[in-house]
Formats: C-alpha cells, structure tokens, sequence
C-alpha cells in the first residue's frame, strides 16, 4: 500500500509541473511581442479570405492575398491560393473546407512575413541594433508589421531613445502616438515589450 501511495504521490506531482510548464510556456508566449500566438491576439485570425480596413482580399494573421508574389507563398506553404481567393468573405463561414486555410498554412505565411518586419529595427536603427535586447527588437518588429517599416520611420523620438537604450522613454513615444489611441491594448503590449516587463 505504502509503494503504491508513493506512485500515486509522484504521478501526481509530474502532473503538477507538467501543468505548471504548460501555463508558463503559454503566457510567455505573449510576452514575446512578434511572436505567432501574439500576433493572433494582435492581428486577429480568420480562416476564410476577408477585405481589411484598405478592401484588400486578406486571410490567416493579415496575409495580403493580393500582393506580388502571394500566389507563389502560399503554395510553398502548402495552400492552393486559388481556393482560399475564391473563398466566401466571412470569418465565420463554415462551409467548404477547402476555401479554409489550416492553421499550419497561417503560420508558415505569417513567418515570411514577419521575417520581413524584423528586418525594420536593422535598417532604422543601423548598427544599434544588435545592442537592443530581444524584448524591445519584438516590439518594434510588431509596430512594423502593423505599420509598415515606413510608419515606424514616423517615431524619430522613439527610434532615439532605443539607441540610447532609455526603453522607458521609448515606450512612453510609443503611448504618445495617434496609433496608440487607435490600436489601444496592441499598444500596452508592445510598451510592455519595449520596458521588458
């Protein structure tokens, strides 16, 4: 009885750590702010092709399905560009499932684009960059992917406190801002980032 209580005792507490690892992983996820959990919550996720607020034709974490070479990305990722295109213009359309892009597809569309924001910080920041910590690098690399590099380009003050290293001054240009105001709990989290909090 005593072994078997002991088992029981051990099983138990690898199911606590196990839980507890499983917490910690997903919420550190979010404290990375370019991160694909991260840029779900910021970018929203739809699995049918929508129009944004441009009337671009987008899908997944906000894949502009219209842009040059977007046939070609998907299929390296797995997708027929052609069904998804096709598809009806709903979030929450649950019909054909071949008009439904997986999960997978999103995320290996959403790496081709992020690599292409967190080249941003290197060009507007030059040789300071591989001196900004990481959690301040995905902060500006989340800015990028919402703005374009040219947005970010209209935060001087923030960009000159980043190569001062003064993360709270350069989260305090990032709450200054109309697209603050306008992104709203988006913006806390890169502050967030940007502080290392």
């Amino acid at each position: 009885v005593g072994r078997l209580s002991r088992f029981f005792s051990m099983q138990l507490l690898f199911a606590v750590f196990g839980a507890l690892f499983v917490i910690c992983s997903a919420s550190s996820a979010y404290g990375n702010c370019d991160s694909f959990a991260a840029e779900k919550l910021n970018e929203g996720y739809c699995s049918h092709r929508y129009q944004d607020t441009k009337g671009i034709w987008t899908i997944g974490i906000g894949f502009n399905l219209e842009k040059s070479g977007a046939f070609q990305q998907v299929r390296e990722c797995g997708g027929d560009w052609n069904n998804l295109y096709d598809g009806p213009n709903s979030c929450h359309y649950s019909g054909n499932s071949t008009q439904l892009i997986s999960e997978s597809v999103a995320e290996c569309l959403f790496n081709k684009d992020i690599a292409e924001a967190r080249q941003c910080g290197a060009r507007l920041l030059g040789s300071h960059w591989s001196g900004i910590p990481n959690h301040a690098k995905s902060a500006i690399t989340d800015m990028a992917y919402n703005l374009g590099c040219g947005g970010v380009g209209h935060f001087p003050s923030m960009l000159a406190a980043m190569k001062a290293h003064n993360w709270k001054k350069a989260a305090a240009e990032e709450k200054d801002s109309l697209w603050c105001r306008q992104v709203h709990s988006r913006c806390s989290r890169d502050m967030a980032c940007m502080e290392g909090n």
